[in-house]
């Protein structure tokens, strides 16, 4: 039932992010590596890897003239997507709107040998004499023409997809050591049901982590997808059900090569290490393509198990509470969507979302800064405060995913930054404790009421406590600490002349939920 939600059931959504510990490039960067292999291994007398340079080159050339940032132009997805459209660059239904190609995209296409033309040549020729304004033979030549100045660029393009498709699994199958995903078995051991992990990654890093493990399974569900038929994830104790949305590097498409207008359904089925079986109990080394959904415009696609999964994937959501979100940027919209449908159907869902690269929220806004703006504990101009339903993390899956299965949405605690004043002067030391979340670029100023000039007071900032043997580094007129980790004290040591009898400070920090600033008064003993 839509909105129905089990006590405290966790769900895991996997981004690309999540795989990067595992040496797995970005999308950005799995472009960049796709093309420089191809360069490296087939070399530029490639047709196919020329006109690859083509679209990856002009991609970046158009990003620089815009005055954007060249290194971001290229992702694996538009990359893809630009081959796609190129393929069936008269059909798509931009082509009206397209004054003029860029000169030479289409320069790779092929020019075959075309027999019924020669034949209609010789033809014309041969009959030539027969009357005067031959229109066979000024046919013929028109249609060579034709070919020469309009060549058939869909092949070649169609052949950068496969050996881009064919250099994204190569460059995924090889990753470094996963064993710090192993915080998800574990809460597939605790959890009653199991877990419940969505994903949009293509690798198989959950899987070969699992495959050591004696006690927990991992189901993908393509074994049991039927065209037209609902893909069901049961719970089970030890059991990972793994919802790959985009596909996966060891499912093969065994009508892969049927046209678009074939009624016969796609047969999605496992396909370990590419190897393909004969059916006869041997196998051959041929290399299948993977069925995996990649480029901007394809998500969605309709052929295949994608929106089965989809389906399934908000099964399994409604039946959690709480959704973890790992090293995803939400730059899918049909994703944001599944998660904004899942949050407003229960004002008791929560989520937590780790990421090491969250944007500047006063930068240009995103999905991730409205989500924020949306659930978290503070919103509106006249800062109404409401119990938060998202704990934004900065960090790695490797550093903090353990944390993060385990961490829940809390109101700001009061106070969230303890100060405390110890000793007499000119021996104050000021120990701070953050008891909220955690804080950056953390800044710590005093003033003294009574001082007639500026620069009367110095303070001092170590990681430790002081001793007779440390001396801390002094700075003018304020220290800046790299942050506050909550539970973890910072010490500071202020210098100020005798006679003052008040001291303030004003402690400010900046946390992925806005900034923070607040302001202590002291009175100073021994002054």
């Amino acid at each position: 039932m839509l909105g129905h939600v089990n006590p405290r059931r966790v769900a895991v959504l996997l981004g690309a992010g999540a795989s990067a510990d595992a040496g797995i490039p970005l999308t950005s960067e799995l472009a960049e590596k796709v093309v420089g292999a191809a360069n490296a291994e087939a070399g530029v007398a490639q047709p196919w890897v020329r006109a690859l340079n083509f679209v990856y080159g002009a991609m970046v050339g158009y990003q620089a003239e815009a005055g954007g940032n060249p290194l971001g132009a290229v992702n694996i997805e538009r990359l893809i997507s630009a081959v796609r459209l190129l393929q069936a660059r008269d059909t798509h239904e931009a082509a009206p709107f397209v004054a003029a190609w860029k000169d030479g995209a289409f320069a790779f296409g092929s020019t075959p040998y075309d027999a019924l033309i020669d034949r209609r040549v010789t033809a014309a020729i041969s009959n030539s004499h027969l009357r005067v304004g031959n229109h066979a033979l000024i046919e013929a030549i028109s249609a060579v023409a034709r070919r020469a100045v309009h060549p058939d660029s869909a092949p070649i393009f169609r052949q950068v997809e496969r050996h881009v498709l064919q250099g994204i699994r190569t460059a995924l199958c090889a990753p470094s050591r996963v064993d710090y995903l192993e915080p998800l078995l574990q809460l597939a051991r605790e959890q009653d049901g199991g877990l419940d992990v969505v994903t949009l990654n293509y690798d198989l890093l959950v899987e070969t982590l699992a495959a050591d493990a004696d006690d927990v399974s991992v189901d993908t569900g393509i074994a049991r997808w039927r065209p037209g038929q609902r893909l069901t994830f049961d719970p089970a104790p030890g059991k990972v059900n793994l919802l790959k949305l985009h596909g996966s590097l060891s499912w093969a498409n065994d009508h892969s090569e049927s046209s678009e207008w074939s009624v016969n359904a796609p047969v999605i089925r496992e396909v370990p290490d590419g190897v393909q079986s004969d059916g006869s109990g041997s196998s051959s080394r041929e290399q299948k393509l993977p069925w995996i959904v990649v480029g901007d415009r394809e998500k969605l696609s309709t052929d295949g198990p994608t929106l089965a999964l989809l389906r399934a994937a908000e099964d399994v959501l409604d039946r959690a509470s709480h959704l973890v979100i790992v090293g995803y940027s939400f730059g899918d919209r049909h994703i944001n969507s599944m998660i904004r449908d899942w949050m407003l159907a229960s004002e008791s869902r929560t989520m937590t979302v780790l990421d090491l690269y969250w944007p500047d929220r006063k930068g240009v806004p995103d999905a991730r800064s409205e989500f924020l703006e949306q659930y978290l504990e503070r919103v509106g101009g006249r800062q109404q405060k409401r119990t938060p339903r998202i704990l934004p993390l900065r960090g790695t899956a490797r550093d903090r995913l353990a944390a993060a299965l385990s961490a829940v949405p809390e109101p700001d605690p009061e106070p969230y930054v303890d100060v405390q004043m110890t000793g007499r002067w000119p021996d104050i030391i000021l120990k701070l404790t953050n008891l909220g979340p955690e804080l950056e670029m953390v800044t710590v100023n005093g003033a003294l009421p009574g001082a007639r000039r500026s620069g009367n007071l110095s303070i001092y900032t170590s990681a430790e406590e002081r001793t007779a043997d440390t001396q801390p580094k002094a700075l003018a007129s304020g220290a800046r600490l790299s942050g506050l980790v909550p539970g973890e004290p910072r010490y500071v040591y202020p210098w100020f002349p005798r006679g003052e009898r008040e001291v303030m400070f004003n402690i400010g920090g900046h946390s992925l939920t806005g900034d923070r600033l607040w302001t202590f008064s002291f009175q100073v003993e021994g002054a």
